[in-house]
């Protein structure tokens, strides 16, 4: 029997699904009056047993409470730097700035150790700066490393730190409804910083609640569903995907630290195999599930019950087919069926989610020849040596329209061909925060003689759509140019990882640099450099041999670096833009390199 979708109105099923509810505060009060004692979140400090547990009715409670402390030093729309380690502090500190109107600032706290502080610091400084946040909400361990963080930043010795882990009894009935409305700015969501200079995403009320609508109905979330997340809490997949989807549907999260993940990623099997009555929607980029793979034994997997892990999304990253069929050979003794896999693709310019498969299908893959995506066009494979296997990232949802078009031209492509996906719908942000040049250019783009069709969002993807499939073929600013042919760095990472037994899979950036007036292939990747037999040229030598065999072009710049030092967003993503200033710089801690 088919199971139907929970997703009808904003409040799913739950109490008055009838009543307008045009806020995320709205959302939580209404939950909060009708079923006050259900569990909203579920927080695994240490990743195992070890849990802090809160309801809707205390959710609201604290949210008031921290609202009412907010606005004792801030005024509504004022901008407020969240700076907390992943766990229930951050998530209610996350409320609490909705519940005050003020327009809440996520960042990834900076790490305290001297050279990781140096390589963090200067980009949660461009967000205070652009951002212009006078309150900083944290808690009191971070608040008691100020003084230290102030020697390096003092800038911020002129904002409010207001400690949000200790409240005073009673503090919520002094709380006042803020007028906020669907239009209003919920919370600025600073890009990835992959490809550039981190970009303050403005998002509403009406966004987020267009967005999580999407999830709902492309998930098929489900009264008994539940979310299982180790994702990092301070962007789009972790804040919006783990945490607003479930309480605005109303049931419930169970989730832990990123590094609880990192460290033994089967803590996240073991979370999601724990609730097997509930239908349970857990994901994360595509390195996830590859290091799933190689940090679990047989005997562990078997000993795994995944048959309720209905929603095993992938997106954020290129998705690998291969990587799709090895988790789902590695783990059918755990019950996983192929029909779990649920690729997708999304970006915070557009609040999350914007395509994702069939969940009640397979994933979508189809094989094309490599030379003619090259050349953005769509080809059957002239050989084994040039086929590219690509995955589809699903189909749009309802409530938003795509479009393929010529980058050049503007205009709208033709069937089968590759060009840029754009975007048009609510789901699509206010534009970029005290950016509004760049905002007009890319959040408001038309497509040329369609004067009447609105205006869409550029995502900067490349893409095509086949029988209302959509697949992503790369970035455009990624593209790598060389001597006329196109090369998508994801597609020589791949190969690179193959190319010696020490390089790190995972852990490479590909991209062009300039070389007197020309564009050059440079590579910087992670190796494991402990082994006595370790040869830095013998590997430079094979990853260019690799290179050179797959693609006919030189890799001009081969750079080795020590382990766990390649620039990574907080999600995972290879930061391909640092990587390169890196290696412009000099600054990437080399191990071994060669420039041509």
């Amino acid at each position: 029997m088919t199971q139907q979708p929970f997703v009808t109105r904003p409040g799913l099923g739950r109490g008055d699904t009838s009543a307008e509810l045009p806020t995320l505060v709205s959302i939580v009060r209404h939950h909060a009056e009708h079923f006050p004692d259900d569990t909203a979140i579920t927080f695994l400090i240490d990743g195992d047993s070890k849990k802090d547990v809160i309801t809707y009715g205390e959710l609201d409670r604290r949210a008031r409470a921290i609202a009412a402390l907010i606005l004792q030093r801030a005024k509504p729309g004022d901008r407020a730097l969240l700076l907390f380690p992943p766990g229930m502090h951050y998530i209610t500190a996350f409320f609490g700035a909705l519940y005050a109107g003020v327009i809440a600032v996520p960042a990834y706290p900076p790490d305290p150790s001297p050279a990781r502080l140096k390589r963090t610091l200067p980009r949660l400084q461009a967000i205070v700066a652009d951002s212009g946040s006078s309150v900083i909400l944290t808690d009191s361990m971070i608040a008691r490393m100020a003084k230290a963080l102030l020697v390096h930043a003092p800038e911020f010795a002129s904002m409010a730190w207001v400690p949000t882990d200790t409240l005073d009894s009673g503090l919520e009935e002094s709380w006042e409804h803020p007028r906020i409305y669907g239009d209003s700015i919920a919370f600025l969501q600073y890009t990835s910083g992959s490809t550039g200079v981190p970009r303050g995403v403005m998002l509403t009320h009406r966004n987020l609640l267009a967005e999580v609508e999407v999830v709902h109905h492309k998930f098929g979330h489900v009264p008994n569903s539940i979310a299982t997340h180790w994702l990092p809490p301070y962007h789009d997949m972790g804040l919006i995907g783990a945490i607003l989807t479930p309480v605005h549907g109303g049931f419930p999260a169970l989730l832990m630290s990123p590094m609880a993940f990192l460290r033994r990623p089967i803590r996240w099997l073991k979370a999601i195999a724990s609730t097997p009555e509930l239908r349970v929607s857990a994901g994360g980029p595509n390195f996830a599930f590859e290091l799933i793979l190689r940090k679990t034994t047989m005997e562990q997997r078997a000993a795994l019950d995944l048959r309720n892990w209905k929603v095993a999304y992938t997106g954020a990253e290129p998705i690998r087919a291969a990587t799709l069929r090895n988790f789902q050979d590695g783990f059918a003794v755990s019950g996983f069926e192929p029909t779990f896999h649920y690729p997708c693709y999304g970006l915070a310019e557009a609040t999350l989610l914007v395509t994702g498969a069939d969940h009640w299908g397979t994933a979508v893959t189809e094989s094309f020849d490599a030379d003619a995506l090259q050349r953005r066009q769509l080809a059957p494979p002239a050989s084994a040596e040039t086929t590219r296997e690509l995955v589809s990232s699903g189909s749009v949802g309802k409530a938003h329209t795509l479009a393929i078009v010529d980058p050049d031209t503007l205009t709208r492509c033709a069937d089968d061909a590759i060009g840029e996906l754009w975007v048009q719908g609510p789901i699509v942000a206010k534009g970029y925060w005290n950016m509004p040049e760049r905002s007009e250019r890319e959040f408001r783009a038309r497509i040329a003689g369609e004067d009447a069709g609105g205006t869409w969002l550029r995502t900067g993807d490349l893409a095509f759509i086949r029988d209302g499939e959509v697949f992503i073929a790369g970035r455009i600013k990624d593209m790598v140019i060389i001597r006329g042919q196109n090369l998508y760095p994801q597609d020589l990472e791949e190969v690179v990882e193959e190319a010696h037994r020490y390089v790190r899979k995972g852990c490479i950036a590909a991209f062009g640099f300039d070389k007197n007036g020309a564009e050059a292939l440079g590579i910087v990747t992670e190796v494991d450099a402990r082994d006595a037999s370790f040869d830095p040229d013998e590997v430079i030598a094979a990853i260019r041999k690799t290179v050179a065999s797959h693609f006919q072009v030189v890799a001009e710049a081969v750079v080795l670096i020590a382990a766990k030092s390649i620039p990574k967003t907080s999600s995972g993503k290879i930061q391909r833009h640092a990587a390169k200033q890196g290696f412009i710089d000099g600054s990437l801690d080399q191990v071994g390199a060669v420039t041509a």
